[in-house]
């Protein structure tokens, strides 16, 4: 689906929803048994946690339009 709802006409569409459905699949694979501690935890200079960055990555993808949040 493309950000109104509807079905994508052209292939390369298709396409690149198709990989930024299988990107956030696997973010959500790297994620999902992170312990709450880990969660909220910043191990870069940066200061960006793990929670932080899925926050912005779903903010900032046209899937989290479609597929609602992570």
């Amino acid at each position: 689906m493309d950000i109104t709802g509807n079905q994508p006409q052209d292939a390369q569409d298709q396409a690149l929803l198709a990989f930024l459905a299988a990107q956030r699949d696997a973010v959500l694979s790297i994620v999902a048994g992170l312990d709450e501690e880990v969660w909220r935890r910043s191990v870069v200079p940066s200061g960006w946690t793990p929670a932080g960055l899925v926050e912005h990555l779903g903010g900032a993808s046209p899937m989290s339009r479609v597929a609602g949040p992570i």
